[in-house]
C-alpha cells in the first residue's frame, strides 16, 4: 500500500499486516465488497495525506454527479495508471440500476451504479472511493467494487 503521492511510485509504502474482510462479503456477487486494511505503521497525514469525510447525515445521491478516483487500468486488459486519474459519473436510480445488473446476477438492494460514457472504473480501482463535494470539502459516499464492461 503507497500513499501520498498522486505518482503510484512515489508513495510512502506500508505493509499490510493483515485484512479484516466483511463478514457477509459474498464473492459471487460482490456484495458487502469491503474490508479493513490493518498496516505496519500508522499514516502521517499532512498536506498530502488527509482523512476523507463522511456525510454527517445519510444522503440519496441519486441522480447526482459523484467523483471516483484511483490507479487503474485505463483500457480493458492494460496496465495501471502512473499517476492517480480520476472520473466524474452520474448514480443511477435503482430501478435503473437492477434492471442493468440483474441479468448477470450482480444487483443487491445497497449498491449503488454511476455511468458516464467514454469513461469507468477498471480493474484496479476496486477500493477506490466515490466522492460527492459538499461545500468546500468531499465526502465518501460509496466504495468502487466492480464494472460491466
Amino acid at each position: 500500500m503507497a500513499y501520498g503521492s498522486t505518482a503510484f511510485t512515489l508513495g510512502v509504502k506500508l505493509q499490510v499486516k493483515r485484512y479484516i474482510r466483511h463478514e457477509s462479503f459474498v464473492l459471487s456477487s460482490f456484495e458487502n465488497d469491503l474490508a479493513i486494511l490493518v498496516l505496519d505503521h500508522d499514516l502521517k497525514l499532512g498536506p498530502k495525506a488527509r482523512v476523507i469525510c463522511l456525510p454527517k447525515t445519510p444522503r440519496n445521491i441519486e441522480g447526482q454527479t459523484v467523483a471516483v478516483a484511483g490507479w487503474g487500468v485505463l483500457k480493458e486488459n492494460g496496465t495501471g495508471a502512473k499517476t492517480l486519474r480520476y472520473t466524474t459519473q452520474l448514480v443511477w436510480p435503482p430501478d435503473q440500476c437492477r434492471r442493468a445488473l440483474s441479468p448477470i446476477g450482480f444487483f443487491y438492494p445497497l449498491q449503488t451504479c454511476a455511468y458516464k460514457k467514454g469513461s469507468d472504473a477498471c480493474q484496479g480501482d476496486s477500493g477506490a472511493p466515490m466522492m460527492v463535494k459538499n461545500g468546500k470539502r468531499f465526502e465518501i459516499v460509496g466504495l468502487v467494487s466492480f464494472g460491466n464492461g
